[in-house]
């Protein structure tokens, strides 16, 4: 009977504890800023998005308006940043030119993650 109780007892407990799947690691916040900076200025200065992803470690970007052409003539942080989930939250305002020289000011959230692999990805919305 006690055999019973301490089987059941520790079942309860694994339950309680979980088993589930080990969570990614926090993005260290000072090095996301580092990363976000270093992908606005390479944007900002005419750099392909290949350029980061060859670099070593790799910087994975997704960044639509960079793919389809658009010049970014400056960028703004707007605060420090904040956790979100394994990443950094940036958000950031942008001013481009398109392709065919339209221009437009737009604010758009960044997550930026340092671990187990960087990336730059601009929150869809």
């Amino acid at each position: 009977m006690r055999r019973r109780t301490f089987v059941g007892y520790c079942a309860m407990t694994m339950l309680w504890v979980g088993c589930g799947a080990p969570q990614a690691p926090l993005a260290d916040k000072e090095q996301a800023l580092q990363i976000a900076k270093r992908v606005m200025e390479h944007w900002k200065s005419g750099g392909s998005l290949d350029d980061l992803a060859k670099e070593k470690p790799a910087i994975l970007v997704r960044e639509d308006l960079w793919k389809k052409g658009a010049k970014l003539t400056s960028y703004e942080f707007a605060g420090e940043g904040e956790d979100f989930g394994p990443s950094i939250r940036f958000l950031i305002r942008l001013k481009t030119t398109t392709a065919d020289g339209k221009t437009a000011e737009r604010q758009f959230g960044y997550l930026t993650t340092t671990a187990p692999v960087i990336t730059f990805f601009r929150e869809e919305g």
